[in-house]
């Protein structure tokens, strides 16, 4: 296939592997999985350009291989063996059909419940095993996967959309055979460690004369999604329906995500005291003991501990802890990432990052192509982690958050994003909830004397509204000598500007940006973005620099009209302040005895004496969020 330079080439190398590896467990077949394989990427391509226009690559492609697998009308009904009988373990009994070697591939020398379980798959409608691999290996939901796949009906109560009965005697029969009892709360476990080994048997890149792939090991795949509707999981909605992907301006903050191998197994079981401490965790990974990484991570720092280390669908990562044990101030990590199979010291090293003492997990992420890696690290008992990109502030001054919940394979979630990670991208794993550590290269970059700017750039990016719907109001005012000294350290004359950005819906965001000095080199400050109700836009801003004293200076800028300004302390507290004249939109005001970062009330007349607002102006809440105790709302989407 002739790659025309529209990125069709790259998607179907990046996505080959999990496709094949579904139409392998549907149709126990290499040989057919590959044709059916091949004849879905025809399809796309000739789709391709709809495809990016809808936004939803991944969810065509996956929904393309489900409807192919399921269409009665192709391939005598039913892709791949099937039996007429339940296989008996006992008997050894294995489906005609069924390749032996895929057999053999998850089959274990000590114990027979994989094998087992393989005989009661082949037993099961090719259908149904496509909705399972695809419930497994693409992590769906039952709904999305029932939604998806045009297969016939199916028996309530089965694992993966499985009959229940066969695969719970198979188990049971398998354990017996050895003298073991029957273990029924392991049935779906097991069953998904098949699925898995099935999807991974399936060739990791395309063959001669398909589109040219990348080897590697198949890792999950993020795909971040959502516009005006909840998140479908992993993506896999029908071609066309609402989400979004690299270079949508849509809004939305929900994540969900695909195929992920298991992590390597550790020598600290789930209870071990080990997992308490980032910097005491054994090293995962399928690389954790390859002795090129490990002289890396010996270079980087006395102590330096590596904590994973694999390759990632295309993607080399390596994650070590930098921080001596003995540090009791936090945890210093540093993340290396370069293209899978790249030697260890040719790998790009990242900026060294900081987790508080005490963590637990790890959340980051690393770049590579277009967009970068999602990694999460945690204890093996973590089974899940909750993933927002973006954030939604209202009419009404709050910051609405959606989340999306991920699963964790034994404490580790490793997954290629398809779009980079905003500002406020938040997680919550374990006992960790807090910013997703990401290359500061993601976020907006500032440039000498465009505060105003980067503000804006910042939240398009926090929010995906694009910049160009974003309302722009400034209110700026000079300020004398010496009254920057507390926030710049600067005496000269500056300027303050209190920045309004109104986003459609009407919700209002509000900063205040400082400069101080003249010409190419002016020295600024702009405080976090907050959001503040609509209501309140009219409100003045106060702000102490320094912490306030016994004698200090507040600067009050007023974007509405007034003729003096005077503080109070709040909720009925005395003048901590003159009465002091305007200067335009602004003044700085003399204050006594005002310690730390109160709220204060600001008491505005107009030119008559009449008073104006008298009132403690909205603080707000912090736009980015990025901690727990600033969100208004949240919403789980499974």
């Amino acid at each position: 296939m002739i790659d025309e330079g529209d990125g069709f080439e790259d998607f179907v190398r990046a996505r080959w592997a999990e496709l094949e590896g579904v139409a392998l467990v549907a149709t126990l077949a290499p040989a057919r999985a590959l044709e059916v394989t091949t004849e879905v990427v025809r399809i796309l391509r000739r789709r391709w350009a709809a495809m990016l226009e809808d936004g939803v690559p991944t969810a065509a492609a996956r929904a393309a291989l489900l409807a192919r697998l399921g269409d009665p009308r192709r391939g005598g009904g039913w892709l791949g063996a099937r039996w007429p009988h339940r296989p008996s373990p006992a008997r050894g009994d294995r489906p005609a059909e069924a390749d032996p070697a895929l057999r053999a591939a998850v089959a274990a020398p000590d114990d027979p419940v994989p094998a087992a379980l393989f005989d009661a798959l082949a037993a099961e409608p090719a259908a149904r095993r496509a909705e399972a691999a695809a419930r497994v290996v693409w992590e769906l939901t039952p709904a999305e996967a029932r939604g998806l796949f045009p297969g016939p009906s199916r028996p309530p109560g089965g694992p993966f959309g499985l009959s229940a009965e066969p695969m719970l005697l198979a188990h049971r029969e398998a354990r017996a055979a050895v003298g073991l009892a029957p273990a029924d709360h392991r049935l779906e476990e097991d069953l998904a460690d098949v699925l898995r080994r099935l999807a991974d048997h399936a060739p990791q890149e395309p063959p001669v004369g398909a589109p040219a792939g990348e080897p590697g090991a198949r890792r999950g795949r993020l795909l971040l999604a959502g516009a005006t509707v909840v998140t479908v999981g992993l993506g896999v909605a029908a071609a066309g329906a609402a989400g979004w992907l690299p270079g949508d301006d849509a809004g939305g903050s929900g994540a969900s995500a695909t195929s992920t191998r298991r992590a390597v197994p550790t020598t600290a079981g789930p209870q071990d005291p080990a997992w308490q401490d980032v910097r005491r965790w054994p090293a995962r990974g399928d690389l954790a003991r390859d002795p090129d990484v490990a002289a890396l991570v010996a270079a980087a720092a006395p102590g330096a501990r590596l904590l994973y280390a694999a390759d990632v669908d295309g993607a080399r990562v390596v994650v070590a802890a930098t921080t001596p044990e003995a540090d009791d101030d936090g945890v210093v990590f540093q993340a290396w990432s370069g293209r899978a199979g790249q030697p260890a010291e040719e790998l790009r090293a990242g900026d060294p990052a900081f987790t508080q003492p005490g963590a637990s997990a790890l959340v980051l992420a690393v770049p590579h192509g277009r967009a970068g890696v999602l990694l999460a690290l945690a204890g093996p008992e973590v089974r899940s982690m909750q993933l927002s990109d973006t954030v939604r502030p209202t009419a009404g001054g709050k910051v609405v958050r959606e989340w999306t919940s991920l699963p964790l394979t034994d404490g580790v979630r490793a997954a290629t994003l398809e779009r980079r990670l905003g500002p406020a991208a938040r997680a919550r794993c374990g006992d960790y909830d807090g910013p997703v550590t990401h290359p500061t290269s993601w976020d907006p970059q500032y440039r000498a004397g465009d505060a105003t700017g980067q503000l804006v750039r910042t939240v398009a990016a926090a929010t995906r509204v694009p910049v160009r719907d974003i309302r722009v109001h400034t209110t700026t005012t000079a300020l004398p000598r010496n009254a920057l000294v507390g926030i710049l350290g600067d005496p000269a004359r500056g300027r303050a500007r209190l920045v309004d950005l109104t986003l459609p819906g009407g919700a209002l965001v509000r900063t205040l940006t400082f400069t101080a000095g003249t010409g190419g080199s002016p020295v600024e400050v702009t405080l976090a973005p907050r959001v503040v109700p609509a209501v309140a836009a009219d409100s003045p801003t106060v702000q102490l620099p320094g912490g306030g004293g016994e004698d200090s200076t507040a600067v009050v800028v007023v974007p509405g009209p007034a003729a003096t300004v005077q503080l109070f302390g709040a909720h009925g507290g005395g003048p901590v302040s003159a009465r002091v004249p305007l200067a335009g939109h602004g003044a700085t005001v003399p204050v006594r005895g005002v310690f730390g970062t109160p709220s204060l009330r600001v008491r505005l007349r107009d030119a008559a004496g009449r008073v104006t607002y008298d009132e403690v102006p909205p603080r707000g809440r912090w736009l980015l969020d990025l901690f727990p105790t600033s969100t208004d709302f949240t919403r789980v989407v499974d």
